[in-house]
């Protein structure tokens, strides 16, 4: 925490986030590196979990209040917090392990837990700075696609659904230009 802050100090940043390690088993891989600060890269690449970012009190204070009471909230603020940004750092350390468990809800692709990451989205959309919407719609349509193809496809129908109501959140054109 302290290297995110002197960082956060040293730069006026509204955010910092930092690289980590995901360990599985015996093995340990870096990841959640940032090849940009930019706001609109942070929103389509960035990780979205609260556990590798300090983050100033104002974004919280301009976001509203976490949503309560359902799964992914992280998912569901923390792309709210980044478009309330103004600047954010990086720090090309890991200073976080993120375990990995096979048994996790979160990794157990056949829980249908795993939808209420659809509700997150709907969230996000609703509480996004209004500026960087686009944005975080085609980084929501990204995921929605990956979610697809990384073996979640037992809830395909599901997504589809998805896709098909919020089909003019879909028909930007960071999304359409998209091949996947």
């Amino acid at each position: 925490m302290k290297i995110l802050y002197d960082k956060a100090l040293s730069g006026d940043y509204d955010m910092v986030c930092c690289a980590s390690y995901d360990v599985r088993g015996g093995s340990m891989k870096k990841t959640r590196e940032l090849q940009s600060t930019d706001k609109a890269y942070v929103l389509q690449h960035g990780s979205m979990v609260f556990w590798n970012k300090l983050v100033k009190k104002k974004l919280f204070d301009q976001a509203g209040p976490v949503p309560e009471h359902i799964v992914f909230e992280d998912i569901a603020y923390v792309s709210t917090l980044i478009s309330y940004a103004e600047r954010i750092g990086y720090v090309d350390l890991p200073l976080y392990y993120y375990i990995i468990r096979d048994d996790s809800g979160v990794n157990d692709l056949r829980s249908d837990r795993l939808l209420h990451c659809l509700e997150a989205y709907k969230i996000a959309i609703e509480h996004c700075k209004s500026d960087m919407r686009q944005e975080l719609v085609a980084s929501i349509a990204h995921r929605v696609c990956y979610d697809l193809r990384a073996a979640r496809w037992t809830f395909a129908d599901k997504y589809i659904e998805y896709i098909k109501e919020n089909e003019e959140l879909f028909d930007i054109p960071q999304v359409k230009k998209d091949t996947r």
